[in-house]
């Protein structure tokens, strides 16, 4: 296995690291930020369009999109060098900023958010392979902390500069104000960005694999939401088909040629990747699904306002940045396997404090639960990717760069919408027994099987090897 040191780097583009850093840290940024901000501009948007069914899509799509790409780039990455594939997403979030600022129709919109979906899915995977290719094993874990400082500034200006913007300019000039700043991007990496011959073998992308593993993937995606996006017993059961079906054209292409598989087929063989990508869904599932349902237990036990509950979710975002920060520092003078345990031991505190549901509790006592839940997956987020970075082949960096954030992704999607559905059928089952509390143990069920997901965790963490495996 060949692994990134400074000597693979030559003088020139030892001498513009910093300044590509920054651009591509910046590039995450924008793409953070537009995830982000969205979500406090829904209502004006949907003021401005009349529209009362179509408008979740403007969330739904870009996840979709983002979450679909994801493996697609870091294929590009491998087959035709994270430059130009850094460029052509930062070239289509572009595309999809103008196309929202003068988008005519709700539909338009939806298919402008898709479109910005893609770019902004392949600029997240691409900049930390390109961070990967920058920087050496020793150096990949602290600079994991700073690309978890951007999303976690992103998380926190993203929706107060989206309010502000809309206040004064209207809510299209969010997204136009990309245009700009990507193109200056694109122009700079152009510039200084090296061009290396790609070394990578075999990650050729076969069209009906890739269309097959579409199918799959967003069936899976969709069938995970259609409680949120209201699929009716008929289109889940034609996803159910496609899922079925594209798996099938999956197992036979990749039987018959392993390299069109865009997911490395030893990252879902090898014990040595599957570990910290199970680890990695699981913290990601704690996250999302706490970030998900805190507020609303607070908002109809306590009566807790939107601005109390968006500081909670802005404390496990704090925590996330902080947890990242420290653990890409304890890698290198610890190991892998003490920084997975720390942040596994921390998202069992977290889930298990906010399981005993005290809701005479001040907001501190669930602030201290968010935070913990926070620096659980800064620790576990890091130590997985470091550690699958460091197993990957420098050839093959992309591929699985890519195939860990994936996993992330899909915990982010199942915490959001799956241990939401539970809560909402645990609340009906609840209510037909006449239960006085429903309300209350509905939300408690739910954090029990957090619970056992993060005591999984930590089972996983301990199983977690010490230094990278060749």
């Amino acid at each position: 296995m060949t692994s990134v040191t400074q000597s693979h780097l030559s003088e020139s583009a030892l001498q513009t690291r910093p300044l590509l850093t920054a651009l591509a840290m910046f590039a995450l940024f924008l793409a953070a930020m537009d995830s982000t901000a969205v979500s406090t501009l829904l209502p004006y948007i949907k003021g401005q369009f009349q529209d009362q069914t179509l408008y979740p899509w403007l969330l739904s799509g870009f996840i979709l999109a983002s979450v679909l790409v994801t493996p697609v780039a870091g294929v590009l990455s491998d087959r035709l060098g994270e430059k130009r594939t850094m460029q052509t997403a930062l070239g289509l979030f572009l595309i999809g900023s103008i196309a929202i600022g003068y988008a005519p129709s709700i539909s338009t919109l939806i298919a402008a958010r898709v479109l910005q979906g893609i770019g902004a899915g392949a600029i997240m995977v691409t900049t930390y392979v390109i961070i990967g290719k920058l920087y050496s094993n020793q150096e990949r874990g602290k600079m994991q902390g700073l690309l978890s400082l951007v999303w976690g500034v992103a998380a926190i200006v993203g929706p107060m500069l989206g309010a502000l913007i809309q206040e004064y300019w209207g809510w299209q000039m969010v997204f136009l104000l990309n245009v700009p700043l990507c193109a200056v991007i694109i122009v700079m990496i152009a510039l200084l960005y090296p061009n290396k011959p790609v070394a990578s073998q075999g990650a050729k992308i076969d069209a009906l694999t890739l269309i097959s593993f579409a199918g799959l993937l967003g069936g899976i995606l969709l069938l995970i939401m259609a409680h949120s996006l209201q699929l009716g017993p008929l289109v889940s059961h034609i996803l159910a088909v496609i899922v079925l079906v594209s798996l099938i054209i999956q197992v036979v292409r990749i039987r018959g040629n392993q390299s069109r598989s865009l997911v490395p087929v030893a990252f879902l063989r090898e014990r040595r990747f599957v570990i910290p990508a199970l680890l990695t869904a699981l913290a990601s599932i704690a996250l999302y699904a706490t970030v998900t349902l805190l507020p609303l237990y607070l908002s109809g036990s306590k009566h807790l306002s939107a601005i109390e509950g968006g500081f909670l979710v802005m404390a496990s975002a704090l925590g996330w940045v902080v947890g990242s920060a420290v653990c890409g520092g304890l890698i290198s003078k610890t190991n892998f396997r003490i920084t997975a345990i720390i942040g596994a031991v921390l998202l069992v505190i977290g889930v298990g404090v906010l399981h005993l549901l005290d809701s005479t509790a001040s907001n501190a006592y669930f602030a201290f639960a968010q935070v913990c839940i926070g620096l659980g997956i800064g620790f576990c987020a890091t130590t997985t990717l470091v550690l699958v970075q460091n197993q990957s082949p420098l050839a093959s960096i992309g591929g699985f760069t890519s195939a860990v954030q994936l996993c992330r992704n899909l915990g982010a999607v199942v915490g959001i919408n799956v241990v939401t559905a539970l809560q909402i059928m645990s609340l009906r089952h609840l209510e037909t027994s006449h239960s006085a509390n429903a309300w209350s143990l509905s939300f408690a069920n739910s954090f029990t099987v957090l619970l056992y997901l993060t005591i999984a965790a930590l089972v996983l963490a301990l199983l977690m090897p010490k230094q990278a495996q060749q």
